[in-house]
C-alpha cells in the first residue's frame, strides 16, 4: 500500500488537509486527461482507415461526415463541448470529478489535529512516483502544504514490518547505487533511531554514501504509522515551495 506523507505549515491542519486533496486530486485529473487524449488519438487513428465495403467503393472515414446525429450531439453536450467547439460547464466537471477523487482515490490514514503531519494512501491507478511528478510539474504554489514525500509502502510500526517493507525496496535498485538514510521520527516511537536505521541498512545490501548517494531511502515515522520510499536525492527537500526535482527512474 503505497501513498505520500505531507507536511504543512503550524497550526493549519484542517487547511492542509484540505489543500494536499486538492493538489493530488488535480494531478490525478491531468494524468487522466492525457491518457484519454492518447487514448482519442488511437480512436481517430482507427476512424481515418477505409474499408471497401460489398460494391467495392471506399467506406468514409469520420471524417468524411461532418453531420453529428442527435445522439451524439447530446453525447457531445454531456462531454462538456458544445457546437462549434466551446466547452460548457467545465468548472461543474471538475467538480464532480474531485469531489469523487477525494472519496475514492486518496485515503487519509491517522492524523492528529494537533499535528503537521498527513499519511495519504494512494488508490488510484497511477503510481506515486507519477503523482508526484505531475505535482511538482504544474503546483505554481502550495499555501499550506510544504514537503510532500511519495512512498512505496505504508504501515503499522515493528520490527518485523520494516525488515519486510525495507526487502521490498530492493527492485528501486541498480547493483552499482549508492544510497543513505533519512529518518524522521515524531511523536514518541517506541523503538531507538539507531536501531531503526540498522533495520533498514542491513536489508539493502548496496553501498552507503552519505554526501552524495544515488538513492534516498526515507523513512518517516509517526507515533505506530511507517511511510517508506525510496527517492533521488532532491533540492529543497522535497518542500513543494522550492521547486523540487522531477523524480526519474524510480519506479
Amino acid at each position: 500500500m503505497g501513498g505520500f506523507i505531507a507536511t504543512c505549515v503550524d497550526k493549519e491542519y484542517r487547511n492542509g488537509k484540505v489543500e494536499i486533496i486538492q493538489i493530488l486530486g488535480v494531478a490525478l485529473d491531468s494524468l487522466e486527461r492525457k491518457a484519454r487524449g492518447k487514448n482519442g488519438e488511437m480512436e481517430q487513428g482507427a476512424e481515418k482507415i477505409c474499408e471497401k465495403d460489398n460494391n467495392g467503393e471506399e467506406c468514409r472515414g469520420a471524417e468524411g461526415n461532418s453531420e453529428k446525429t442527435d445522439g451524439e450531439k447530446r453525447h457531445a453536450s454531456e462531454e462538456g463541448v458544445a457546437e462549434g467547439g466551446c466547452k460548457v460547464g467545465v468548472m461543474e466537471q471538475i467538480r464532480r470529478e474531485k469531489a469523487k477523487l477525494k472519496k475514492s482515490s486518496f485515503c487519509m490514514l491517522g492524523g492528529r489535529r494537533d499535528s503537521d503531519i498527513f499519511f495519504i494512501r494512494n488508490d488510484s491507478d497511477y503510481s506515486e512516483i507519477s503523482l508526484y511528478n505531475e505535482i511538482v510539474s504544474h503546483t505554481i504554489r502550495a499555501h499550506y502544504i510544504r514537503r510532500l514525500i511519495p512512498v512505496k509502502s505504508i504501515f503499522t510500526l515493528s520490527p518485523e514490518n520494516i525488515a519486510r517493507e525495507t526487502e521490498k525496496l530492493r527492485g528501486c535498485f541498480q547493483s552499482e547505487d549508492t544510497f543513505r538514510i533519512s529518518l524522521n521520527k515524531r511523536l514518541g516511537s517506541h523503538i531507538g533511531s539507531e536501531h531503526l536505521i540498522s533495520l533498514v541498512a542491513e536489508k539493502l545490501p548496496y553501498k552507503v554514501d552519505l554526501k552524495n548517494p544515488k538513492k534516498v531511502v526515507m523513512v518517516e515515522i509517526v507515533k505506530d504509522l511507517v511511510g517508506i520510499g525510496v527517492l533521488r536525492p532532491c533540492k529543497g527537500n522535497y518542500n513543494l515551495t522550492r521547486s523540487p526535482d522531477i523524480q526519474k527512474d524510480i519506479d
